[in-house]
């Protein structure tokens, strides 16, 4: 997690698993309750991102958008965590990104290719 970052989770978590007990010469399977696609618990997250590198925080809000920090991370559930940036305006940009960098988006019509820099 960042040095910035906060995080509150809104309610104790819950373990569901399943796996198979093995016996001898017989199998029985144990399964627990079944997850929502949804996270029961989702997280706020506030992170202050002054002179902190771009892709570096990019990559980290990634992850947490994804769910992937939740310790029961599913890939076919929705993770409903929510970042909150703070001091925007003051975040890093390395080399000479800002004024020669340029970022292209088509917006589907011909001729309509747009290009702005940071």
């Amino acid at each position: 997690m960042l040095s910035g970052a906060q995080s509150t989770r809104a309610g104790p978590a819950v373990i569901c698993a399943s796996r198979s007990l093995r016996g001898a010469g017989s199998e029985t399977r144990v399964h627990a309750p079944l997850l929502s696609l949804y996270n029961e618990y989702p997280m706020d997250y506030t992170i202050d991102v002054k002179h902190k590198r771009l892709g570096r925080l990019a990559t980290e809000i990634a992850i947490i958008l994804q769910g992937k920090k939740d310790p029961f991370y599913r890939p076919n559930r929705v993770s409903g965590d929510k970042v909150f940036v703070k001091n925007a305006d003051a975040i890093a940009v390395t080399g000479k990104k800002l004024k020669q960098k340029i970022y292209y988006r088509h917006t589907g019509y011909m001729g309509h290719l747009k290009s702005a820099t940071l």
